[in-house]
């Protein structure tokens, strides 16, 4: 909960994910791939429960794939203690660049 005082009244919000549950974003790994996450995941190196492997390479994309994630919640208000009222289900989208290289083994002769 989250609260101000603006213009002597003080008031109070609340972000919750949309029926009370708790937040859960939703990955887009840019190539099809979509996964409905129990968190928000680590900071790289950590280890994390957010993983995907792509099936091919970003060759063809000047950027590489689009991953992003996709947070929603609902913003909830009150003023002064009264009564909580909903500002309804709000989101945030967060997208970065991700090019992906492959790796092909190559036969050398005489060696």
């Amino acid at each position: 909960m989250v609260g101000q005082t603006f213009r002597g009244r003080l008031r109070r919000f609340t972000f919750t994910a949309p029926g009370g549950r708790d937040l859960r974003p939703t990955w887009d790994f840019g190539d099809g791939s979509r996964y409905n996450s129990s968190d928000l995941g680590q900071p790289y190196p950590a280890l994390s429960d957010i993983q995907h492997v792509y099936q091919t390479d970003s060759y063809g994309l000047s950027q590489g794939y689009t991953v992003s994630g996709i947070l929603r919640f609902l913003v909830t208000y009150s003023v002064n203690g009264g009564p909580w009222q909903q500002l309804g289900v709000k989101s945030t989208a967060f997208t970065r660049s991700y090019p992906v290289f492959q790796l092909q083994p190559q036969a050398v002769s005489g060696q």
